[in-house]
């Protein structure tokens, strides 16, 4: 129930970033985040742990992986006023708080890992409504926000990294 509240949170927070001051028509809309995919979330049975932590590594991968390529394509880190750039980083904000709010629905596979989890979830809450800020840096053209969107790319890391450092053994 408290995960459901905090995604409904957070999709409520992005579409009210994206609604207020109107529509930017160079943007494209933003997306709507899919379902978790049938599958992301590890069924019970022996192997539920092993898949579970899997899912969550992949995952974290590839949310990193979202921002740094972003960041690659765009090496000079300033925010450039084109619209090439704008709706690049408006997609590859709403990919990353979707990849966000997708990783927030796997379950864990035990009440030992709910903890860790939690841990988890908080981090990519603020993620998420850290990356919203890109698009609304987009429409907005503001450079704050922008540098704000870069500072959660940057520590995303090192935030996964605290929280991977609390992970139970697979086994007790």
């Amino acid at each position: 129930m408290k995960r459901a509240t905090i995604i409904i949170g957070v999709l409520f927070g992005i579409s009210f970033a994206v609604a207020c001051g109107g529509n930017d028509s160079s943007l494209p809309d933003p997306i709507v985040c899919p379902a978790v995919a049938p599958g992301a979330t590890p069924s019970p049975g022996q192997f539920a742990t092993q898949r579970y932590f899997q899912s969550i590594t992949n995952g974290e991968a590839k949310l990193e992986s979202i921002g740094r390529g972003f960041i690659d394509r765009w090496p000079g880190r300033k925010f450039a006023r084109t619209s090439t750039f704008r709706v690049d980083l408006a997609t590859t904000s709403d990919a990353a708080a979707c990849l966000a709010q997708q990783l927030m629905a796997i379950a864990p596979p035990g009440e030992r890992f709910e903890q860790y989890d939690r841990a988890l979830d908080d981090v990519l809450v603020q993620f998420a409504e850290d990356v919203a800020l890109g698009r609304e840096a987009a429409r907005q053209r503001n450079v704050s926000k922008f540098r704000d969107w870069l500072k959660a790319v940057d520590e995303l890391a090192g935030k996964l990294d605290a929280v991977e450092a609390t992970r139970p053994p697979a086994r007790p």
